[in-house]
């Protein structure tokens, strides 16, 4: 897809890095990032201790959001054996992508970054005429999972339970690796049509009269999540709602970014920042004149980012989270198919 191939061109990347607010400095912090997930690899081709099948995704996100491929001189071998990583782990467990027990809640929230970073890999995979044996298999009974774990009422819930309501902070990895799922075209686009449209009713009933988005059905629960809730609109065709403006408007109003205080978690900003170039114009310079320099400035030498703001993670989440920040520019989310502008 062209929103996927055009990250692929360094002249193009680089063009619309500049183009859209960016500059040399983010493409170098990029880069210095993915050299230090390279380096932290597992030798099994996953990252960290625990929790393994989001933060392996979160990492072959970061390397795909820079079109870093099975084929990529510098960090094709890193790539492939993610892939394979979450590809067996898949074939272990019935098409569940998580290391955590099935009792525990963070099993769902590592089952849909992994599916995201799944369906991407499949995708470039495809058409890049590369076999990876089961990956197409693993990543249609994932994304089915998803498909089959909404609530009732749209969402979706710690270990997918049914009935109604729905977790947002769950949901919005659902509903990106859903996209994502969409654009491999192991599934013909009405597979879609049903779930899209009751997660969108979902978050609209969960968004509140100021604009803000939370946690579950409580929209002052966690609003810190609102962006999440923009970029879930304008992933299915709802950009220019008034869901988003309103969304929008609360961001403006109510976000900070000062590295390492409150208004700095980079889980919240992660959503900000695709949802705001997504909105583009005063938005998106609002919203870039706020993050850009400052992550900038708080990258470690080793190509790290290490943020103590509450949901921040780890010293590898907080490092993905922020590269995927500054990917932005360029990296057009196979799961948003909006135009800069």
């Amino acid at each position: 897809p062209i929103d996927i191939r055009k990250r692929c061109s360094l002249a193009d990347r680089l063009t619309r890095l500049t183009n859209n607010g960016g500059n040399k400095q983010c493409e170098e912090a990029v880069v210095n990032s993915l050299r230090w997930l390279k380096k932290t690899q597992n030798t099994d081709g996953s990252w960290t201790g625990s929790n393994k099948g989001a933060m392996t995704g979160f990492a072959l996100l970061a390397f795909l959001g820079h079109c870093e491929t099975p084929n990529s001189e510098e960090f094709g071998d890193a790539v492939t054996r993610a892939i394979v990583y979450l590809t067996n782990l898949g074939m272990k467990n019935d098409g569940r992508l998580a290391t955590a027990d099935v009792a525990s809640h963070h099993w769902v929230y590592e089952h849909g970054i992994a599916t995201y970073a799944m369906a991407e890999a499949y995708t470039f995979c495809s058409n890049l005429g590369i076999n990876i044996p089961n990956l197409g298999k693993v990543t249609k009974v994932a994304g089915d999972m998803i498909i089959q774990g909404q609530t009732d009422a749209g969402g979706w819930l710690y270990g997918y339970k049914s009935g109604g309501g729905g977790d947002n902070s769950v949901g919005f990895w659902q509903i990106q690796a859903l996209k994502a799922c969409k654009h491999t075209k192991l599934w013909d686009d009405k597979s879609f049509k049903t779930v899209s449209r009751k997660a969108l009713d979902w978050l609209n009933k969960a968004q509140g009269a100021n604009g803000a988005i939370g946690y579950r059905g409580n929209s002052s629960q966690n609003p810190g999540l609102t962006g999440g809730g923009v970029l879930g609109f304008q992933m299915w065709g709802k950009g220019s709602s008034s869901n988003v403006r309103k969304g929008a408007k609360y961001i403006r109003t109510n976000t900070s970014f000062k590295w390492n205080e409150e208004g700095s978690s980079l889980y919240y900003h992660y959503y900000n920042a695709q949802a705001m170039i997504n909105r583009g114009g005063a938005d998106w310079k609002f919203y870039n004149d706020l993050f850009r320099d400052e992550l900038l400035k708080n990258q470690a030498a080793d190509g790290t980012w290490k943020n103590t703001a509450k949901h921040s993670g780890n010293l590898h989440m907080s490092t993905c989270l922020a590269t995927f920040m500054l990917e932005v520019y360029y990296r057009f989310l196979p799961a948003t198919g909006s135009k800069t502008r």
